[in-house]
């Protein structure tokens, strides 16, 4: 009986206990990751703007930059509640989105990256269903063969990308073709390689211009493929892809000029050689001519010594001038209810025309703005809509000269040729010094020209690694601003004073914790603190050569050349050491000392130093200058001296007190970077040469150094955690993830495909706490948010998502560690980048974290 009342007696406190454990839940987010403190409470208007849209499937889809490195992919309705985030590309991982082509049910575009490459999209407008586009045949993503030249797909200029239904045929670098629903088994290269220039869509058939102006058409197979006609083109508006087109009663009209001649020819093509025919002869000396084509017939304009607007049914005699223009023709034509619209331009303003097909009813509409240059035309709706290319304004008209009127502002203008139509209304990106918020709107009045959505940002602060000093923590934020932080928001606090004390000219670079003080090192000298000002003096003067390193209550400070110094963070306490005069490099931890070499008359010495002068001392000279990446563990001293793509791997024998060569590793690769870590008590070497990766262990002994593993480069960080390092790496069917090695052939592996499938997490900014890492990584869903790792498939998890949803903290758990805390700066729209506390003695439990809510 009492056995038993002692079980139940259990039971019920691992039942409390259990209870009273953290259950992750969005109740105690706020004990486990919060805001330290807005440091800038400032705000700006958001940097980011809109550089193209396209409409699919009764929304209108966006791509947004901020000038610099990031890029998101949006979606709207029109409204300001309805336009949220689709994707945001981590500026890292990709910076542009360009090239967006809507289809039926989904759309593609290109991504571009500074460190990677071009790469094709496609989505259905969600996150989920957002994803790079991959080969059938090799898995991989496809990229940077793809031409980006194109013109704008709403213009007459070749292109190299088109859709038909839901496919997109894309023209590569490479003179083929390739053809891709969207999805891999989808995705495959067409059997032709014609050298292709441009891509056209004609009423569902496919129409290629190759390199040598030869007009083809293919069905996508060889057999299929057939040439109609040679183009001769002559410069039209500086395209070299194909001269301009025009679809009408299911055949290709476009525009050719003989060579050696000034004569304009029409002509058309129903897909076949033997229906590929010239149509008319436009008699007219020409240059530059443009053409379009509605339910009515096709348009043509030739401009030269005169400008002439053509009509035409499509045969030889229904192929007529209308009449000669007093002016110069944009490129751009447009129709409202059944007129041709274009913009005419002379010396004496800018006019908008129209014409019904007949001399008597093509006449000028209305005169625009003088300063309405380079002018561009688009119909939206009931309207037309005019925006200057050089000049920032835009105006709508309806067709008379009373309803023709400015839209916008000085200063603002609607960006046409990237804009997409949303029902009645124009969606559009906006330039020009007044043009704020993201996107804009039009309805082609004054009144309905706005933007969507203006939001405002937080401007954030970005914070240096943190010192805790006899239990405060102190933080340097925008630039010099010392701070200190008890932990909570009303405990952290700007030091001016302290601040102040940091030497006119001179520049912050860290601060360091020593003997009980705090040290601010920068540019021009070095500062010890109590955390007062009256405390808070300078105990060495330095310059920005200067080399530093923390040991054993002391700091050891080179000057860059022969000087050596040890210092308790006073004047008094900071003596010169002694050594042979030789230039000081390579500081490195030893226990309770410190290492260092000095090269003197081509000789190079290690050292060490407990920070006294008697207890400084040349340990042994060294077999080569080329010794480097000094290395401890445990009692023993390790270094590499890399030389003729050989490696090799040395130790201090302290019985002998040489040096003792363990090793001669021969790399099958090209030698260009080498780094040395610990895992456990085995030595790391990762031999990196311009593309690829060979992971080295040692354990002291020859026989103990062996080759691990042979993998593509990934270029990221890496970092020792207990028994095990971690680094990003990259193969063919996963792209660039987590890895781990222990040192052992079956203990190097990806830890987790966190982004699934060959594109990439980037996994960056590691920190290790014990045996665990914190670090970022990229998903579509999450962004660039904050993951840990134990170096298991299971044990790597989100810890949080700071910034909900598809945008991206870019979380950086840099700041410092003290603890149970781990202090990270992470970015949100609402306060800009700052600081927070993360409690990371929770257990294993994921933690979502509603913190922000997203504009």
């Amino acid at each position: 009986m009492r056995h038993q009342s002692l079980i139940r007696l259990a039971i019920v406190a691992l039942a409390l206990l259990a209870a009273l454990l953290p259950q992750g839940s969005p109740a105690r987010s706020q004990d486990v990751f919060h805001l330290l403190k807005d440091l800038d409470t400032s705000t700006s208007a958001d940097a980011r703007h809109a550089t193209e849209a396209i409409t699919m499937g009764g929304a209108t889809y966006f791509a947004t930059s901020d000038g610099y490195r990031k890029c998101e992919l949006w979606r709207t309705d029109g409204t300001a509640s309805g336009t949220a985030v689709v994707m945001d590309f981590t500026d890292y991982l990709h910076y542009r989105v360009f090239q967006m082509i809507p289809a039926v049910d989904r759309f593609y575009f290109l991504t571009e990256s500074f460190e990677y490459d071009t790469f094709l999209w496609v989505s259905d407008g969600t996150t989920e269903g957002t994803h790079i586009v991959l080969d059938s045949e090799t898995g991989q993503p496809l990229s940077d063969f793809l031409l980006y030249y194109g013109g704008d797909p709403d213009k007459t200029s070749g292109n190299p990308f088109t859709i038909i239904g839901n496919q997109l045929f894309i023209a590569s670098n490479f003179g083929t073709i390739w053809k891709t629903d969207g999805t891999t088994a989808g995705t495959t290269k067409l059997p032709l390689n014609t050298g292709i220039n441009s891509l056209i869509n004609s009423n569902g058939t496919l129409y290629i211009v190759d390199h040598t102006e030869n007009l083809w058409t293919s069905d996508g197979t060889a057999a299929g493929t057939q040439k109609l006609s040679q183009i001769m083109i002559r410069d039209w508006y500086s395209s070299d892809y194909f001269s301009p087109h025009a679809t009408f009663a299911n055949k290709l009209y476009y525009l050719q000029q003989p060579t050696n001649t000034d004569l304009t020819e029409l002509w058309a093509t129903d897909g076949t050689p033997a229906g590929t025919k010239k149509v008319a002869d436009l008699n007219s000396s020409n240059q530059y001519a443009t053409i379009a084509a509605d339910d009515n017939g096709i348009w043509i304009s030739t401009n030269f010594n005169d400008t002439i607007l053509w009509t035409s049914d499509g045969t030889a005699a229904g192929t007529v001038p209308i009449t000669t223009l007093p002016a110069n023709m944009n490129r751009d034509l447009a129709f409202l209810e059944g007129k041709l619209y274009f913009i005419l331009s002379s010396a004496e303003g800018i006019d908008l025309w129209a014409s019904g097909g007949t001399a008597g009813s093509t006449a000028k509409v209305a005169t625009l703005s003088a300063t309405l240059q380079d002018t561009q035309l688009r119909q939206v709706g009931s309207k037309l809509i005019m925006c200057g290319l050089t000049t920032v304004e835009c105006w709508a008209s309806d067709g008379t000269a009373a309803g023709t009127t400015a839209i916008t502002s000085a200063g603002t203008r609607l960006k046409l040729p990237i804009a997409a139509q949303l029902g009645s209304a124009l969606i559009a990106p906006a330039g020009g010094t007044n043009a704020r918020g993201l996107i804009w709107k039009s309805d082609g009045t004054a009144a309905g020209t706005a933007a969507i959505t203006s939001i405002t940002l937080g401007v954030g602060a970005l914070t240096h690694e943190a010192q805790r000093v006899n239990g405060a923590t102190y933080f340097v934020s925008n630039g010099q601003e010392i701070w200190k932080s008890d932990g909570t928001t009303a405990g952290t606090t700007l030091q001016s004073e302290l601040s102040a004390k940091i030497p006119s000219g001179a520049r912050f670079k860290q601060l360091l914790s020593v003997n009980g003080k705090l040290i601010i090192v920068t540019s021009t000298a070095f500062l010890a603190s109590d955390g007062t000002a009256a405390g808070t003096v300078v105990f060495k003067e330095a310059t920005d050569s200067y080399s530093y390193e923390v040991f054993d209550h002391r700091l050891l400070i080179s000057d860059g050349a022969s000087s050596l110094w040890a210092s308790d963070g006073t004047a008094a306490g900071t003596i010169l050491l002694p050594t042979d005069g030789g230039t000081i490099g390579d500081l490195t931890r030893y226990g309770a000392q410190m290492l260092f070499t000095t090269v003197k008359d081509e000789v190079k010495t290690l050292w060490t130093t407990n920070g006294t002068a008697a207890g400084t001392t040349a340990l042994t000279e060294l077999s080569s200058t080329a010794a480097t990446r000094f290395t401890v563990q445990g009692s023993g001293i390790f270094w590499i001296a890399p030389t003729n793509n050989h490696i090799e791997l040395w130790t201090y024998n302290a019985q002998e007190r040489k040096p003792q060569q363990i090793t001669d590793i021969v790399p099958a690769i090209t030698v260009q970077y080498i780094k040395v870590l610990l895992a456990g008590k085995s030595l790391i070497m990762l031999v990196q040469s311009n593309a690829e990766l060979e992971i080295w262990k040692s354990d002291g002994t020859d026989t103990g150094t062996a080759k691990i593993r042979s993998m593509q480069l990934a270029l990221g960080e890496e970092i020792s955690a207990g028994d095990l390092v971690f680094f990003m790496g990259k193969d063919t069917a996963h792209g660039n993830e987590l890895w781990r090695t222990d040192g052992t052939v079956e203990g190097t592996f990806m830890v987790k495909d966190i982004n699934p499938g060959p594109t990439s997490s980037y996994p960056d900014f590691f920190h290790a706490v014990g045996s665990t890492i914190y670090f970022c990584a990229y998903t579509p869903a999450t962004g660039v948010e904050l993951w840990r790792s134990n170096g298991t498939t299971a044990g790597t998890a989100l810890y949080a998502d700071i910034a909900p949803g598809p945008y991206s903290s870019n979380v950086r758990p840099d700041i410092g560690n003290f603890g149970t805390e781990l202090w990270v700066q992470a970015a949100t729209p609402q306060y800009g980048n700052e600081p927070y506390i993360v409690n990371i003695n929770v257990g294993d439990e994921r933690l979502y974290l509603p913190i922000v809510t997203m504009p």
